[in-house]
């Protein structure tokens, strides 16, 4: 049985504890949701790594349980007032053993209430990872059917190191999972990487010539970790490329067609690239109701510390109007690496940064807010920015999402020491944590780089 952080029935009542978390600016914590603002779960060691909520506001949360060498993929579904979801797996949580060390990264919704982890494995004596995708029912067991009970992994080449990062669920059922892989077995350079899969779970040979596609972005190493898809059945897969030069690498966006080709119509050929500063890592993807696409990720100049950066382009593949050329890099004034990790985008194209920062040095979990022009919102946080502190530990974002009445939700992972009725309970390590912020927004569609419609 989990126990969590925030309000539920009496009987589970014992196993909570009360940690507080405070904010820059006061009232930036929904206490609605949690124990004033805030779930964390203390059962197991863990991380949370990716978001997203279903049309009865459910949110699922997903990641691992375990430590590095005996990891499973592990999906947590909260209520809207972050209240675990009794009916789903045990007390809220499914845990899936994929038979290797496990990682899910991603979690997608279909229309059917279905589950789709997406993510990484190295299963016995593989030479490499592997992309992994799990389906589970809306109570969260695994669907039999799908794939080999549940689960596809899919090998883009014997030996390669391939690296599964976000999953994407089309409303015709179509499953995408990006990421990254060697260029070929004899060259360790990465790609970009996305496979497709059918309903049944295995490879759609109408994509890539047999389901797999891989793209090189720049000349280098091209890394994809997050992707966003339109109407018409486009994928946009983001992430970081590296050049010629040591040490200077750029945001790399590319638009792939359904036959698993490149848009030529899109930015260089397919290829949309931007730098912030010299050196330039992407983490995140969204993409507004016009079109616009924004990666965001973390940007240096190769001398100071690194700060969130986003990247705007239209839907085009040219820099949109907004920052400076398209681009700007937010400062939260710590003096410490500042680490992006996620971005969202409303119907008004406000923009949201999620990630964290170093404060006293240990991590906080932060967030930006920018206008639509690219500019912080001075009413967010403190002028624009926020960072929470979580008592007694260190707390890292990893994933973002914004619902339709307002609410904004950062995932991750907490390393603070439990603590009830003066009776110490120490956590192995960290355990997944959800905090949500009022943004004081009603009536706007949820967007973001796994749920765009």
């Amino acid at each position: 049985m989990l126990s969590f952080r925030c309000a539920i029935p009496l009987a589970l009542s014992a196993l909570l504890v009360s940690v507080s978390f405070t904010a820059r600016a006061a009232g930036e914590l929904d206490p609605t949701f949690g124990n004033s603002g805030v779930v964390e779960l203390i059962d197991a060691t863990g991380k949370g790594y990716g978001i997203t909520r279903d049309a009865y506001g459910n949110l699922f949360v997903a990641g691992i349980v375990g430590n590095p060498g005996a990891q499973d993929f592990s999906i947590v579904k909260l209520d809207a007032f972050g209240r675990p979801a009794q009916g789903f797996g045990e007390g809220g949580r499914a845990t899936i053993d994929l038979g290797g060390d496990d990682v899910a990264y991603s979690v997608a919704i279909d229309a059917g209430g279905n589950v789709f982890l997406g993510g990484v494995t190295k299963i016995g004596t593989a030479t490499g990872l592997d992309f992994a995708v799990v389906k589970l029912d809306a109570a969260g067991r695994r669907v039999a059917s799908f794939g080999d009970d549940g689960a596809a992994i899919i090998d883009f080449g014997p030996g390669n190191n391939d690296y599964g990062q976000a999953i994407r669920v089309l409303p015709n059922g179509s499953i995408f999972i990006v990421g990254a892989t060697n260029h070929s077995p004899s060259d360790v350079r990465y790609d970009f990487a996305v496979a497709k899969l059918d309903l049944s779970g295995h490879l759609d040979g109408s994509f890539g010539g047999d389901g797999r596609a891989q793209f090189e972005v720049g000349c280098c190493d091209d890394y994809g970790y997050a992707v966003a898809s339109d109407a018409n059945g486009n994928l946009y897969v983001a992430g970081t490329t590296y050049t010629n030069t040591p040490g200077v690498s750029a945001l790399g966006l590319i638009k792939v067609r359904p036959d698993g080709l490149l848009d030529p119509s899109f930015g260089d050929d397919g290829r949309a690239i931007a730098g912030i500063g010299p050196s330039n890592f992407g983490f995140g993807l969204a993409r507004a109701i016009d079109g616009t696409l924004y990666v965001a990720g973390q940007v240096g100049d190769g001398v100071g510390p690194w700060h969130f950066g986003v990247a705007a382009f239209d839907a085009s593949g040219h820099p949109a109007a907004f920052g400076d050329e398209g681009a700007t890099a937010i400062d939260f004034g710590t003096d410490f690496t500042e680490y992006p990790a996620a971005i969202a985008v409303d119907a008004d194209k406000h923009v949201y940064l999620a990630g964290s920062v170093i404060v006293d040095g240990e991590y906080r979990f932060a967030a930006a807010a920018l206008d639509a022009g690219g500019s912080l919102v001075p009413n967010f946080g403190n002028g624009g920015t926020l960072i929470l502190d979580a008592l007694g530990g260190s707390a890292f974002a990893y994933a973002t999402l914004i619902d339709p009445v307002g609410g904004l939700y950062l995932a991750g992972m907490s390393n603070a020491i439990l603590a009830r009725g003066g009776d110490a309970i120490d956590a192995t390590g960290p355990t997944f944590a959800v905090a949500k912020l009022r943004v004081d927004r009603t009536n706007r569609v949820f967007l973001n780089g796994f749920d765009t419609p």
